[in-house]
Protein backbone atom coordinates (compact mmCIF):
# COMPACT_ATOMS: atom_id res chain seq x y z
CA UNK A 1 0.00 0.00 0.00
CA UNK A 2 1.24 3.51 -0.81
CA UNK A 3 1.24 6.76 1.37
CA UNK A 4 -2.14 6.26 3.39
CA UNK A 5 -4.01 9.82 4.88
CA UNK A 6 -7.48 9.90 6.49
CA UNK A 7 -10.04 11.91 7.53
CA UNK A 8 -11.12 12.36 10.65
CA UNK A 9 -14.70 13.92 12.30
CA UNK A 10 -13.09 14.83 15.77
CA UNK A 11 -17.00 15.70 17.30
CA UNK A 12 -17.86 16.74 20.48
CA UNK A 13 -20.05 14.10 21.79
CA UNK A 14 -18.91 11.42 18.94
CA UNK A 15 -16.26 11.11 16.16
CA UNK A 16 -15.05 9.02 13.46
CA UNK A 17 -12.22 7.78 11.16
CA UNK A 18 -12.41 7.43 7.25
CA UNK A 19 -10.39 6.15 4.23
CA UNK A 20 -10.79 6.94 0.51
CA UNK A 21 -9.07 4.02 -1.46
CA UNK A 22 -10.87 2.18 -4.49
CA UNK A 23 -12.39 4.60 -5.74
CA UNK A 24 -15.22 4.84 -2.65
CA UNK A 25 -14.90 5.91 1.12
CA UNK A 26 -14.75 2.99 3.88
CA UNK A 27 -15.74 4.41 7.18
CA UNK A 28 -13.58 2.38 9.95
CA UNK A 29 -15.22 0.41 12.41
CA UNK A 30 -13.86 0.16 15.78
CA UNK A 31 -14.24 -2.75 19.02
CA UNK A 32 -17.79 -2.47 19.03
CA UNK A 33 -18.59 -3.04 15.63
CA UNK A 34 -19.51 0.82 15.56
CA UNK A 35 -18.58 3.60 12.74
CA UNK A 36 -18.24 6.44 15.86
CA UNK A 37 -16.49 6.48 19.02
CA UNK A 38 -17.62 8.69 22.22
CA UNK A 39 -15.51 11.46 22.14
CA UNK A 40 -14.45 10.50 26.01
CA UNK A 41 -11.62 9.94 27.93
CA UNK A 42 -11.15 8.27 31.24
CA UNK A 43 -8.25 8.78 33.87
CA UNK A 44 -8.40 4.53 35.65
CA UNK A 45 -6.60 3.32 38.09
CA UNK A 46 -5.30 0.76 35.52
CA UNK A 47 -4.57 3.27 32.92
CA UNK A 48 -6.09 5.72 30.08
CA UNK A 49 -9.32 4.76 28.72
CA UNK A 50 -11.17 6.34 25.32
CA UNK A 51 -14.05 5.92 23.68
CA UNK A 52 -16.91 3.35 24.99
CA UNK A 53 -14.08 2.03 27.30
CA UNK A 54 -14.23 5.67 28.95
CA UNK A 55 -18.07 6.49 28.94
CA UNK A 56 -19.07 2.99 30.25
CA UNK A 57 -17.31 3.22 33.51
CA UNK A 58 -18.05 7.31 33.70
CA UNK A 59 -20.03 6.45 37.27
CA UNK A 60 -16.84 4.82 38.66
CA UNK A 61 -14.77 8.19 37.95
CA UNK A 62 -16.50 10.71 37.65
CA UNK A 63 -14.38 13.99 38.42
CA UNK A 64 -11.53 11.89 36.14
CA UNK A 65 -13.68 11.23 32.86
CA UNK A 66 -13.59 14.22 30.49
CA UNK A 67 -15.53 14.88 28.06
CA UNK A 68 -17.14 17.46 25.41
CA UNK A 69 -13.64 19.39 25.16
CA UNK A 70 -14.47 20.15 22.16
CA UNK A 71 -15.80 23.30 23.65
CA UNK A 72 -12.70 23.86 25.45
CA UNK A 73 -10.34 23.47 23.07
CA UNK A 74 -8.54 27.02 21.83
CA UNK A 75 -10.46 29.36 24.59
CA UNK A 76 -9.83 31.46 26.84
CA UNK A 77 -10.46 30.93 30.79
CA UNK A 78 -12.09 33.90 31.28
CA UNK A 79 -14.39 34.24 28.42
CA UNK A 80 -18.20 34.18 30.07
CA UNK A 81 -19.41 31.50 27.94
CA UNK A 82 -17.50 28.92 29.20
CA UNK A 83 -17.42 30.07 32.67
CA UNK A 84 -21.01 29.47 32.59
CA UNK A 85 -20.32 26.39 30.69
CA UNK A 86 -17.57 24.69 33.08
CA UNK A 87 -19.95 25.01 36.00
CA UNK A 88 -22.42 22.09 34.46
CA UNK A 89 -19.13 19.72 34.33
CA UNK A 90 -18.02 17.54 36.80
CA UNK A 91 -14.35 17.16 36.36
CA UNK A 92 -12.40 19.90 37.36
CA UNK A 93 -11.47 23.01 34.64
CA UNK A 94 -8.60 25.17 36.22
CA UNK A 95 -7.02 28.78 35.64
CA UNK A 96 -3.43 28.41 35.20
CA UNK A 97 -2.10 32.08 34.56
CA UNK A 98 -4.92 32.54 32.12
CA UNK A 99 -4.48 29.02 30.45
CA UNK A 100 -7.68 26.68 30.56
CA UNK A 101 -6.13 23.03 32.16
CA UNK A 102 -8.29 20.17 33.01
CA UNK A 103 -7.30 18.69 36.79
CA UNK A 104 -7.77 15.16 37.14
CA UNK A 105 -6.23 12.15 40.09
CA UNK A 106 -4.58 9.51 38.14
CA UNK A 107 -2.68 6.92 39.45
CA UNK A 108 -2.24 8.34 42.83
CA UNK A 109 -1.20 12.16 41.90
CA UNK A 110 -2.70 15.02 40.34
CA UNK A 111 -1.88 15.98 36.78
CA UNK A 112 -2.93 18.84 34.48
CA UNK A 113 -4.00 18.47 30.72
CA UNK A 114 -4.11 20.65 28.00
CA UNK A 115 -7.82 20.49 26.26
CA UNK A 116 -5.53 19.94 23.56
CA UNK A 117 -3.73 16.57 25.02
CA UNK A 118 -7.21 15.66 25.65
CA UNK A 119 -8.00 15.48 22.39
CA UNK A 120 -5.27 13.41 21.01
CA UNK A 121 -6.42 10.69 23.35
CA UNK A 122 -9.50 10.56 20.93
CA UNK A 123 -7.20 10.94 17.82
CA UNK A 124 -5.16 8.47 18.55
CA UNK A 125 -7.60 5.88 19.77
CA UNK A 126 -8.92 6.88 15.73
CA UNK A 127 -5.35 6.39 14.57
CA UNK A 128 -5.26 3.00 16.35
CA UNK A 129 -8.23 1.72 14.85
CA UNK A 130 -7.21 2.86 11.02
CA UNK A 131 -4.05 1.28 11.29
CA UNK A 132 -5.22 -1.96 12.47
CA UNK A 133 -7.82 -2.14 9.78
CA UNK A 134 -5.85 -0.63 7.15
CA UNK A 135 -2.57 -2.70 8.45
CA UNK A 136 -0.73 0.18 7.51
CA UNK A 137 0.69 3.06 9.55
CA UNK A 138 -0.73 6.65 8.94
CA UNK A 139 0.60 10.23 9.11
CA UNK A 140 -1.56 12.37 7.14
CA UNK A 141 -4.86 13.28 8.27
CA UNK A 142 -7.32 15.68 7.64
CA UNK A 143 -9.04 16.73 10.91
CA UNK A 144 -12.44 18.86 10.58
CA UNK A 145 -13.59 21.44 12.66
CA UNK A 146 -16.50 23.99 12.81
CA UNK A 147 -16.19 27.01 10.08
CA UNK A 148 -16.86 29.51 13.17
CA UNK A 149 -13.25 27.81 14.81
CA UNK A 150 -10.77 30.97 15.22
CA UNK A 151 -7.39 30.56 14.13
CA UNK A 152 -6.07 29.70 18.02
CA UNK A 153 -9.07 26.44 17.83
CA UNK A 154 -7.89 25.74 14.48
CA UNK A 155 -4.09 25.81 15.77
CA UNK A 156 -4.75 24.33 18.85
CA UNK A 157 -7.02 21.20 17.09
CA UNK A 158 -3.88 20.58 14.97
CA UNK A 159 -1.77 20.78 18.03
CA UNK A 160 -3.65 17.72 19.00
CA UNK A 161 -4.17 15.51 15.51
CA UNK A 162 0.54 16.05 16.13
CA UNK A 163 0.55 14.89 19.67
CA UNK A 164 -1.43 12.20 18.72
CA UNK A 165 1.10 11.10 16.17
CA UNK A 166 -0.07 12.66 12.74
CA UNK A 167 3.02 14.02 10.70
CA UNK A 168 0.90 15.81 8.22
CA UNK A 169 -1.81 17.37 9.52
CA UNK A 170 -4.67 19.87 7.36
CA UNK A 171 -7.93 20.78 8.91
CA UNK A 172 -11.25 21.36 6.73
CA UNK A 173 -14.50 23.08 8.16
CA UNK A 174 -17.82 20.81 8.90
CA UNK A 175 -19.86 21.90 6.53
CA UNK A 176 -17.51 21.83 3.91
CA UNK A 177 -16.19 18.06 4.05
CA UNK A 178 -19.88 17.35 4.69
CA UNK A 179 -20.81 19.40 1.17
CA UNK A 180 -17.69 16.83 -0.28
CA UNK A 181 -19.68 13.79 0.56
CA UNK A 182 -22.95 15.10 -0.98
CA UNK A 183 -21.01 15.93 -4.28
CA UNK A 184 -19.33 12.85 -3.86
CA UNK A 185 -22.37 10.65 -3.86
CA UNK A 186 -24.88 12.84 -5.89
CA UNK A 187 -22.37 13.49 -8.92
CA UNK A 188 -24.03 15.93 -11.11
CA UNK A 189 -22.89 18.18 -14.47
CA UNK A 190 -24.61 20.95 -13.37
CA UNK A 191 -24.26 23.26 -10.29
CA UNK A 192 -26.27 23.31 -7.51
CA UNK A 193 -26.23 25.64 -4.37
CA UNK A 194 -26.28 23.71 -1.00
CA UNK A 195 -27.25 24.68 1.90
CA UNK A 196 -25.22 22.36 4.49
CA UNK A 197 -27.22 22.18 7.94
CA UNK A 198 -24.52 20.89 11.10
CA UNK A 199 -26.17 20.91 14.11
CA UNK A 200 -24.11 18.96 16.23
CA UNK A 201 -23.73 17.78 19.96
CA UNK A 202 -21.70 20.64 20.67
CA UNK A 203 -21.91 23.21 17.79
CA UNK A 204 -23.95 24.43 14.67
CA UNK A 205 -22.79 25.52 11.70
CA UNK A 206 -24.21 26.81 8.41
CA UNK A 207 -22.17 26.74 4.76
CA UNK A 208 -23.93 27.41 1.51
CA UNK A 209 -21.69 25.62 -1.28
CA UNK A 210 -21.79 25.44 -5.03
CA UNK A 211 -20.80 22.05 -6.07
CA UNK A 212 -20.70 20.44 -9.64
CA UNK A 213 -18.48 20.18 -12.67
CA UNK A 214 -15.82 18.82 -10.20
CA UNK A 215 -15.75 21.67 -7.70
CA UNK A 216 -16.83 22.78 -4.31
CA UNK A 217 -17.21 25.91 -4.00
CA UNK A 218 -17.85 27.75 -0.17
CA UNK A 219 -20.41 31.05 -0.74
CA UNK A 220 -20.62 31.64 3.03
CA UNK A 221 -20.53 30.52 6.17
CA UNK A 222 -22.23 30.75 9.53
CA UNK A 223 -22.51 29.39 12.96
CA UNK A 224 -22.74 29.20 16.76
CA UNK A 225 -19.85 27.30 18.87
CA UNK A 226 -21.82 27.03 21.70
CA UNK A 227 -25.03 25.60 20.47
CA UNK A 228 -26.20 22.09 20.14
CA UNK A 229 -26.86 19.04 21.38
CA UNK A 230 -25.42 19.32 24.95
CA UNK A 231 -27.85 22.29 25.43
CA UNK A 232 -30.92 20.07 24.46
CA UNK A 233 -29.81 17.66 26.95
CA UNK A 234 -29.31 20.73 29.28
CA UNK A 235 -33.23 21.71 28.99
CA UNK A 236 -33.85 18.60 29.78
CA UNK A 237 -31.93 18.11 32.54
CA UNK A 238 -33.61 21.59 33.99
CA UNK A 239 -37.27 20.22 33.46
CA UNK A 240 -36.91 17.23 35.47
CA UNK A 241 -35.13 19.26 38.47
CA UNK A 242 -38.50 21.25 38.32
CA UNK A 243 -40.19 18.94 38.12
CA UNK A 244 -38.90 16.48 40.44
CA UNK A 245 -39.28 19.85 42.81
CA UNK A 246 -42.81 20.42 42.24
CA UNK A 247 -43.26 16.09 43.13
CA UNK A 248 -41.27 16.02 46.69
CA UNK A 249 -41.45 19.69 47.49
CA UNK A 250 -37.09 19.58 47.85
CA UNK A 251 -34.42 19.66 45.38
CA UNK A 252 -32.51 16.94 44.08
CA UNK A 253 -29.03 16.75 45.75
CA UNK A 254 -25.58 18.18 43.83
CA UNK A 255 -24.56 14.61 44.03
CA UNK A 256 -21.97 14.30 40.96
CA UNK A 257 -22.97 10.68 40.41
CA UNK A 258 -26.86 11.10 40.51
CA UNK A 259 -26.43 14.76 37.98
CA UNK A 260 -24.38 12.25 35.69
CA UNK A 261 -27.25 9.38 36.16
CA UNK A 262 -29.57 12.31 35.27
CA UNK A 263 -27.56 13.87 32.23
CA UNK A 264 -27.76 10.49 31.05
CA UNK A 265 -31.10 9.34 30.90
CA UNK A 266 -31.98 13.21 29.45
CA UNK A 267 -29.67 12.10 26.72
CA UNK A 268 -31.25 8.89 26.22
CA UNK A 269 -34.63 9.94 26.23
CA UNK A 270 -33.47 12.91 23.14
CA UNK A 271 -32.79 10.30 20.87
CA UNK A 272 -35.98 8.53 21.67
CA UNK A 273 -38.40 11.45 21.09
CA UNK A 274 -36.28 12.15 17.91
CA UNK A 275 -37.46 8.51 16.15
CA UNK A 276 -40.39 7.94 18.06
CA UNK A 277 -43.61 9.92 18.38
CA UNK A 278 -44.58 7.81 21.29
CA UNK A 279 -44.41 9.41 25.14
CA UNK A 280 -40.99 8.50 26.49
CA UNK A 281 -40.55 7.57 30.22
CA UNK A 282 -37.33 8.90 32.64
CA UNK A 283 -37.40 6.60 35.63
CA UNK A 284 -34.90 7.37 38.17
CA UNK A 285 -34.78 4.99 41.12
CA UNK A 286 -33.79 6.20 44.30
CA UNK A 287 -32.82 9.51 42.95
CA UNK A 288 -32.00 11.81 46.22
CA UNK A 289 -33.61 8.93 48.35
CA UNK A 290 -37.13 8.61 46.05
CA UNK A 291 -38.24 6.80 43.19
CA UNK A 292 -38.58 9.11 40.47
CA UNK A 293 -40.86 8.65 36.99
CA UNK A 294 -42.00 11.34 34.31
CA UNK A 295 -43.15 10.96 30.91
CA UNK A 296 -42.16 13.70 28.70
CA UNK A 297 -44.30 13.76 25.26
CA UNK A 298 -42.73 14.75 21.94
CA UNK A 299 -44.72 18.05 21.86
CA UNK A 300 -42.99 18.84 25.77
CA UNK A 301 -39.78 18.38 24.44
CA UNK A 302 -40.43 20.48 21.17
CA UNK A 303 -41.70 23.53 23.89
CA UNK A 304 -38.63 22.93 25.83
CA UNK A 305 -36.00 23.54 23.20
CA UNK A 306 -38.10 25.84 20.74
CA UNK A 307 -35.97 28.76 21.57
CA UNK A 308 -32.96 26.12 20.03
CA UNK A 309 -34.48 25.33 16.75
CA UNK A 310 -35.52 28.79 15.93
CA UNK A 311 -31.77 30.06 16.59
CA UNK A 312 -30.97 28.11 14.44
CA UNK A 313 -33.24 28.85 12.01
CA UNK A 314 -31.86 32.71 12.35
CA UNK A 315 -28.45 32.12 11.26
CA UNK A 316 -29.70 30.14 8.46
CA UNK A 317 -31.32 33.26 7.38
CA UNK A 318 -28.55 35.19 7.96
CA UNK A 319 -25.90 32.98 6.30
CA UNK A 320 -28.21 32.86 3.34
CA UNK A 321 -28.19 37.00 3.65
CA UNK A 322 -24.48 37.09 3.36
CA UNK A 323 -24.17 34.70 0.18
CA UNK A 324 -26.04 36.96 -1.63
CA UNK A 325 -28.70 34.29 -2.82
CA UNK A 326 -32.09 33.67 -1.79
CA UNK A 327 -34.07 30.82 -0.37
CA UNK A 328 -35.17 29.85 -3.03
CA UNK A 329 -31.55 29.33 -5.22
CA UNK A 330 -31.35 26.63 -2.87
CA UNK A 331 -31.44 23.48 -4.38
CA UNK A 332 -30.81 21.25 -1.15
CA UNK A 333 -30.59 21.14 1.89
CA UNK A 334 -28.27 18.67 3.91
CA UNK A 335 -28.67 17.73 7.27
CA UNK A 336 -25.41 16.86 9.57
CA UNK A 337 -24.91 16.07 12.74
CA UNK A 338 -26.96 13.92 15.27
CA UNK A 339 -29.08 16.72 16.40
CA UNK A 340 -30.09 17.21 13.03
CA UNK A 341 -32.46 14.03 13.25
CA UNK A 342 -34.75 15.97 15.68
CA UNK A 343 -38.27 15.85 13.83
CA UNK A 344 -39.00 19.61 14.63
CA UNK A 345 -35.81 20.84 12.89
CA UNK A 346 -36.41 18.87 10.46
CA UNK A 347 -40.16 20.01 10.10
CA UNK A 348 -39.52 23.66 10.41
CA UNK A 349 -36.26 23.44 7.91
CA UNK A 350 -39.32 21.71 5.56
CA UNK A 351 -41.74 24.70 5.89
CA UNK A 352 -38.75 27.15 5.62
CA UNK A 353 -37.56 25.88 2.22
CA UNK A 354 -39.88 23.33 1.34
CA UNK A 355 -39.89 19.71 1.88
CA UNK A 356 -38.47 18.76 -1.38
CA UNK A 357 -35.56 20.23 -0.74
CA UNK A 358 -34.97 18.82 2.90
CA UNK A 359 -32.17 15.80 1.86
CA UNK A 360 -32.05 12.84 4.81
CA UNK A 361 -29.94 10.56 2.17
CA UNK A 362 -26.45 11.02 3.69
CA UNK A 363 -26.39 9.19 7.24
CA UNK A 364 -25.66 12.52 9.64
CA UNK A 365 -22.96 10.92 11.99
CA UNK A 366 -20.76 9.99 8.71
CA UNK A 367 -21.00 12.21 6.36
CA UNK A 368 -18.38 15.10 7.59
CA UNK A 369 -15.58 11.77 8.44
CA UNK A 370 -16.43 10.68 4.78
CA UNK A 371 -16.19 14.01 3.54
CA UNK A 372 -12.69 14.87 5.24
CA UNK A 373 -11.35 11.08 3.91
CA UNK A 374 -11.87 12.48 0.63
CA UNK A 375 -10.11 16.13 1.03
CA UNK A 376 -7.42 13.62 2.31
CA UNK A 377 -6.79 12.26 -1.43
CA UNK A 378 -5.30 15.95 -1.96
CA UNK A 379 -2.39 14.64 0.33
CA UNK A 380 -1.55 11.46 -1.37
CA UNK A 381 -1.62 13.16 -5.08
CA UNK A 382 -5.34 12.88 -5.96
CA UNK A 383 -6.94 16.43 -6.67
CA UNK A 384 -9.97 17.29 -5.19
CA UNK A 385 -10.66 21.14 -5.82
CA UNK A 386 -11.84 22.79 -3.28
CA UNK A 387 -12.70 26.61 -3.34
CA UNK A 388 -13.12 27.89 0.60
CA UNK A 389 -13.50 31.11 1.84
CA UNK A 390 -12.38 33.12 4.69
CA UNK A 391 -14.79 31.68 7.91
CA UNK A 392 -13.65 35.06 10.30
CA UNK A 393 -12.70 38.83 9.39
CA UNK A 394 -9.21 39.72 8.84
CA UNK A 395 -8.34 43.17 9.87
CA UNK A 396 -5.89 45.47 12.55
CA UNK A 397 -6.34 47.21 15.28
CA UNK A 398 -7.28 50.89 14.78
CA UNK A 399 -6.66 53.86 17.59
CA UNK A 400 -5.45 50.99 19.45
CA UNK A 401 -8.29 49.16 20.52
CA UNK A 402 -11.21 48.96 17.62
CA UNK A 403 -11.31 46.28 14.90
CA UNK A 404 -10.87 47.52 11.34
CA UNK A 405 -11.87 44.72 9.47
CA UNK A 406 -10.69 44.54 6.37
CA UNK A 407 -11.40 41.49 4.24
CA UNK A 408 -14.79 40.38 5.38
CA UNK A 409 -15.54 36.64 6.97
CA UNK A 410 -17.19 34.93 3.71
CA UNK A 411 -14.90 36.29 1.33
CA UNK A 412 -13.81 33.71 -1.50
CA UNK A 413 -9.76 33.27 -1.30
CA UNK A 414 -7.29 34.17 -2.79
CA UNK A 415 -8.18 37.38 -2.24
CA UNK A 416 -6.41 40.93 -1.78
CA UNK A 417 -8.06 44.19 -0.26
CA UNK A 418 -6.34 47.17 0.36
CA UNK A 419 -7.11 49.74 2.79
CA UNK A 420 -6.14 53.33 3.84
CA UNK A 421 -5.06 55.38 7.16
CA UNK A 422 -3.63 58.37 8.40
CA UNK A 423 -1.74 58.75 11.25
CA UNK A 424 -3.31 60.31 14.58
CA UNK A 425 -0.61 62.37 16.46
CA UNK A 426 1.32 64.93 15.16
CA UNK A 427 4.96 64.67 13.63
CA UNK A 428 4.21 60.53 14.48
CA UNK A 429 7.24 58.49 13.38
CA UNK A 430 6.46 55.27 13.37
CA UNK A 431 2.87 52.94 12.84
CA UNK A 432 2.08 49.56 14.79
CA UNK A 433 0.15 47.15 12.57
CA UNK A 434 -1.27 44.53 14.92
CA UNK A 435 -3.38 41.34 12.83
CA UNK A 436 -6.63 40.08 13.87
CA UNK A 437 -8.66 37.70 13.41
CA UNK A 438 -12.78 37.76 14.42
CA UNK A 439 -16.10 40.06 14.30
CA UNK A 440 -16.17 41.88 17.85
CA UNK A 441 -15.61 45.70 17.24
CA UNK A 442 -12.73 45.63 20.29
CA UNK A 443 -9.91 43.91 18.93
CA UNK A 444 -9.36 42.44 22.53
CA UNK A 445 -12.35 39.88 22.11
CA UNK A 446 -10.60 38.47 19.06
CA UNK A 447 -7.82 36.18 18.04
CA UNK A 448 -4.04 38.73 17.26
CA UNK A 449 -2.44 36.93 14.61
CA UNK A 450 1.26 38.77 14.17
CA UNK A 451 1.85 42.32 14.58
CA UNK A 452 5.06 44.54 12.97
CA UNK A 453 5.97 48.18 12.74
CA UNK A 454 6.21 50.71 10.22
CA UNK A 455 8.96 53.26 11.40
CA UNK A 456 10.67 56.46 10.14
CA UNK A 457 7.21 58.12 8.90
CA UNK A 458 8.02 61.55 8.08
CA UNK A 459 6.95 64.40 10.22
CA UNK A 460 3.97 66.34 9.84
CA UNK A 461 0.60 67.11 11.37
CA UNK A 462 -1.68 64.39 12.72
CA UNK A 463 -3.85 63.11 9.70
CA UNK A 464 -1.30 64.33 7.20
CA UNK A 465 0.98 61.07 6.48
CA UNK A 466 -1.48 58.03 4.80
CA UNK A 467 -0.92 54.69 5.13
CA UNK A 468 -2.10 52.02 2.70
CA UNK A 469 -2.76 48.79 4.62
CA UNK A 470 -3.22 45.77 2.06
CA UNK A 471 -4.37 41.94 2.70
CA UNK A 472 -3.56 39.37 0.42
CA UNK A 473 -4.28 35.71 0.91
CA UNK A 474 -3.91 32.84 -1.48
CA UNK A 475 -5.53 29.90 -1.91
CA UNK A 476 -3.44 27.73 0.97
CA UNK A 477 -4.53 30.65 3.25
CA UNK A 478 -1.29 32.24 3.88
CA UNK A 479 -1.95 36.27 4.27
CA UNK A 480 0.34 38.48 3.66
CA UNK A 481 0.33 41.99 5.24
CA UNK A 482 1.87 45.00 3.50
CA UNK A 483 1.67 48.87 4.93
CA UNK A 484 2.98 51.39 2.77
CA UNK A 485 3.55 55.18 3.14
CA UNK A 486 1.88 56.99 0.76
CA UNK A 487 4.51 59.15 -1.32
CA UNK A 488 7.52 57.11 0.04
CA UNK A 489 9.75 54.41 -0.22
CA UNK A 490 8.94 53.27 3.78
CA UNK A 491 7.13 49.83 3.54
CA UNK A 492 6.95 46.88 6.15
CA UNK A 493 5.18 43.52 5.83
CA UNK A 494 4.85 40.20 7.53
CA UNK A 495 3.53 37.30 6.35
CA UNK A 496 1.26 34.97 8.30
CA UNK A 497 0.68 31.87 7.43
CA UNK A 498 -3.37 31.10 8.49
CA UNK A 499 -3.45 27.46 7.66
CA UNK A 500 0.48 26.79 8.68
CA UNK A 501 1.99 23.36 8.69
CA UNK A 502 1.32 20.88 11.25
CA UNK A 503 4.67 20.69 13.37
CA UNK A 504 7.00 18.19 14.91
CA UNK A 505 6.42 16.67 18.38
CA UNK A 506 9.29 18.88 19.48
CA UNK A 507 8.50 22.15 18.34
CA UNK A 508 4.82 21.30 19.39
CA UNK A 509 6.22 20.96 22.84
CA UNK A 510 7.73 24.34 22.61
CA UNK A 511 4.80 26.29 21.71
CA UNK A 512 3.35 24.37 24.26
CA UNK A 513 5.53 26.27 26.85
CA UNK A 514 5.09 29.79 24.59
CA UNK A 515 1.54 29.44 24.48
CA UNK A 516 1.42 28.96 28.58
CA UNK A 517 3.63 31.86 28.75
CA UNK A 518 1.78 33.92 26.30
CA UNK A 519 -1.19 33.50 27.96
CA UNK A 520 0.43 34.84 31.36
CA UNK A 521 1.46 38.23 29.85
CA UNK A 522 -1.92 38.82 27.77
CA UNK A 523 -3.31 40.66 30.72
CA UNK A 524 -0.36 42.61 31.43
CA UNK A 525 0.53 43.48 28.03
CA UNK A 526 -3.22 44.55 27.31
CA UNK A 527 -3.02 46.85 29.80
CA UNK A 528 0.12 48.08 29.10
CA UNK A 529 -0.86 49.31 25.29
CA UNK A 530 -4.42 50.81 26.79
CA UNK A 531 -2.65 52.85 29.17
CA UNK A 532 0.44 53.85 26.78
CA UNK A 533 -2.38 54.57 24.10
CA UNK A 534 -4.54 56.81 26.81
CA UNK A 535 -1.23 58.83 27.56
CA UNK A 536 -0.29 59.67 23.88
CA UNK A 537 -3.58 60.31 23.05
CA UNK A 538 -3.71 62.95 26.78
CA UNK A 539 -0.29 64.26 25.43
CA UNK A 540 -1.97 65.45 21.69
CA UNK A 541 -5.26 66.64 23.27
CA UNK A 542 -2.98 68.89 25.31
CA UNK A 543 -0.42 70.13 22.95
CA UNK A 544 -3.62 70.66 20.20
CA UNK A 545 -5.12 72.93 22.55
CA UNK A 546 -1.72 74.24 23.63
CA UNK A 547 -2.03 76.22 20.36
CA UNK A 548 -4.21 78.96 21.97
CA UNK A 549 -2.38 79.77 25.23
CA UNK A 550 -1.57 83.60 25.22
CA UNK A 551 1.83 83.51 27.08
CA UNK A 552 4.47 82.24 25.23
CA UNK A 553 6.45 80.70 28.34
CA UNK A 554 3.33 78.74 29.36
CA UNK A 555 2.57 77.63 26.09
CA UNK A 556 6.48 76.48 25.34
CA UNK A 557 6.50 74.37 28.51
CA UNK A 558 3.75 72.41 27.51
CA UNK A 559 4.59 71.48 24.04
CA UNK A 560 8.23 70.77 25.97
CA UNK A 561 6.04 68.44 28.22
CA UNK A 562 4.42 66.74 25.54
CA UNK A 563 7.31 66.33 23.73
CA UNK A 564 9.53 64.77 26.54
CA UNK A 565 6.56 62.41 27.48
CA UNK A 566 6.21 61.23 23.59
CA UNK A 567 9.83 60.43 23.18
CA UNK A 568 9.95 58.60 26.57
CA UNK A 569 6.95 56.52 25.31
CA UNK A 570 9.07 55.54 22.43
CA UNK A 571 11.61 53.51 24.67
CA UNK A 572 8.99 52.63 27.06
CA UNK A 573 8.61 48.79 27.83
CA UNK A 574 6.36 46.81 30.01
CA UNK A 575 8.30 46.91 33.30
CA UNK A 576 8.05 50.43 33.20
CA UNK A 577 4.01 50.51 32.98
CA UNK A 578 3.82 51.82 36.47
CA UNK A 579 5.01 55.32 35.35
CA UNK A 580 2.63 55.64 32.94
CA UNK A 581 0.37 57.03 35.13
CA UNK A 582 2.79 59.33 36.85
CA UNK A 583 3.84 61.01 33.80
CA UNK A 584 0.44 61.64 32.89
CA UNK A 585 -0.13 63.31 36.49
CA UNK A 586 2.87 65.74 35.75
CA UNK A 587 1.23 66.99 32.24
CA UNK A 588 -2.35 67.40 33.83
CA UNK A 589 -0.45 69.70 37.27
CA UNK A 590 1.09 71.67 34.33
CA UNK A 591 -2.14 72.41 32.65
CA UNK A 592 -4.46 73.03 35.61
CA UNK A 593 -1.68 75.24 37.23
CA UNK A 594 -2.37 77.78 34.05
CA UNK A 595 -6.22 77.47 33.77
CA UNK A 596 -6.89 81.09 32.39
CA UNK A 597 -3.80 80.50 29.74
CA UNK A 598 -6.67 78.30 27.35
CA UNK A 599 -9.21 81.34 27.51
Amino acid sequence: MGAVAVGIDLGTTNSCVAIYRNNHVEIIPNEEDSYVIPSWVAFTDDGILTGHEAKDQAHKYIRNTIYEVKRLIGQRFNDEKIQRYIKQLPYQVIDDGGILKIRVEHQQKITEYFPEEISSFVLQKLRDLAEKYLNAEISKVVVTVPAYFNEFQRESTKFSAVLAGFKDVHIINEPTAAALAFSYQHAKQYKRNILVYDFGGGTFDVSIVTVGRGKCEVKATKGDLHLGGVDIDLNLVNYIREDYSEQFDEDIDEDEAEIRRLKSSCEKVKKRLSSEKRTAEIELLGLSGRDYISSITREDFENLNNDIFVKTLKIVEECIGNSGLSKEDIDEVVLVGGSSRIPKVQAMLGEYFGEDKINKGINPDEAVAYGAAIHATNLVGNKCEVLDVISLSLGIAEMGYLNSVIIQCNTPIPAEVTKRYNTMHKNQERACIRVYQGEDPLVENNFELGQFRLNGLRKGAAGSVEIDVCFKIDAEGILNVTATEIGAKNKGTIEIDVKRKGLTPEQMEQKLLEMEQNRQNEANRRRFENAKYDLEWFCSMIAARSKHIKDDATRSAIENKCDEICNWLDNLTIDDMDQIENRKQELQKLHVSEPDAFL
